[in-house]
């Protein structure tokens, strides 16, 4: 009966609704010229959808603001997205699978990534790709935007699915120095420790490097090495860091790694209505279902249940860690945080493990 009631009372805490970063808006949309991608088809071709494009490469780089690139069904080996230009909040330039299809990307690619922007893209659509046995540190970069409303990426990943990346330190995503990003409804599965023992700690599902309003939401991890999102700086120091972002509505299933991290000064982040299970299960080293080594965050209406058993001592058992320690000769702090209405389920060890509070409130949390 308790577990029902605590459920119960966490489903009906979920339904706050609260905004720091809306997801990407874009305006009316202008639909411009729609072509085709298949793995029967010929560069040669035109596009259309009696005669496509054989490779995503070629396909990607003829398209221009408003563009639609339908991707069909099948397994693309060393294939790669490189899109040319950027769209506009009219005119997004739109890479998706074919209705009823299910393209695959998987491979190398490209040296820098199999999807890969910079700064002179933004307002992109990428949906219903996905990518499996990948061979990358990071098989997917946005990087170099710079951190600006005026001059940002606002690129969209939807309804993908990211599948067995097995370099030896792999990360799904890398989004460094980028702004207005969005990662919804997305699977995460298996990154970071297939070259060494699994779990090994290595290879975030999504790792983001002085980003701001980024929204991750609504998403599903499993096995990720080290976590399945983690927000820091660009191994600058603190000089830039990641803020504004929003981490809401996510099923994270860890088994290996941590859930979510803010650290190194990453700050006035939200993370809400989050479910994370089996944090550091099977981790050679400390990993909590959410670790803060941040000042000015709010971390609410999550749920953190059955974190590891505590054999690997320290924090490794609890839902949650509030730290300052030194990282890179540069000392983190945990200052100014808000955690409430969290519930904190069947922890190895403590619900929370805290040493910094400064100026930090921690309220009407359930245990």
């Amino acid at each position: 009966m308790r577990t029902r009631r605590i459920f119960a009372l966490t489903i009906s805490m979920m339904m706050v609704i609260s905004f720091l970063v809306m997801p990407i808006s874009f305006a009316e949309v202008v639909t411009g010229d729609t072509y085709y991608v298949a793995v029967d088809g010929s560069d040669s071709n035109d596009g259309s959808s009696e005669n496509p494009w054989r490779t995503i490469l070629h396909a990607s780089q003829q398209l221009t603001a408003g563009n639609t690139l339908i991707v069909r069904g099948g397994t693309y080996v060393d294939d790669s997205v490189r899109v040319i230009g950027a769209g506009t909040a009219e005119a997004p330039i739109t890479i998706k699978a074919g209705d009823d299809e299910i393209p695959v990307l998987t491979g190398t690619g490209k040296p820098e990534g199999i999807i890969h922007f910079n700064v002179n893209n933004k307002y992109i659509i990428i949906d219903g790709i996905n990518l499996k046995d990948t061979l990358y540190i990071s098989p997917i970069r946005v990087y170099n935007a710079p951190v600006t409303v005026n001059d940002s990426s606002n690129i969209v990943f939807r309804n993908c699915t990211f599948t067995n990346n097995i370099g030896e330190t792999g990360t799904f995503m890398t989004f460094t120095l980028a702004s207005f990003l969005t990662v919804e409804y997305c699977s995460f599965n298996t990154t970071g420790g297939e070259l060494k023992a699994p779990g090994s700690g290595s290879g975030d599902g999504i790792y983001v490097n002085s980003c701001t309003s980024t929204v991750i939401e609504n998403n599903h991890f499993v096995k990720c090495g080290h976590y399945a999102t983690d927000f820091k700086d660009n191994n600058d120091g603190g000089a830039t860091t990641s803020y504004n972002n929003v981490i809401r509505g996510n099923l994270i299933e860890q088994y290996w790694g941590g859930g979510i991290g803010l650290i190194f000064g990453a700050y006035n982040n939200l993370i809400e209505n989050n479910i994370i299970y089996y944090a550091g299960a099977e981790c050679e080293y400390p990993k909590t279902g959410i670790q803060l080594a941040a000042d000015g965050n709010i971390i609410r209406n999550n749920i953190i249940g059955w974190t590891s058993d505590g054999s690997r001592g320290g924090y490794s058992a609890t839902a949650m860690s509030m730290l300052s320690y030194p990282l890179r000769e540069v000392y983190q702090n945990c200052n100014d945080n808000r955690i409430y209405n969290n519930v904190f389920y069947k922890s190895g060890g403590r619900p929370i493990f805290i040493n910094q509070k400064n100026e930090t409130t921690v309220d009407r949390n359930k245990v």
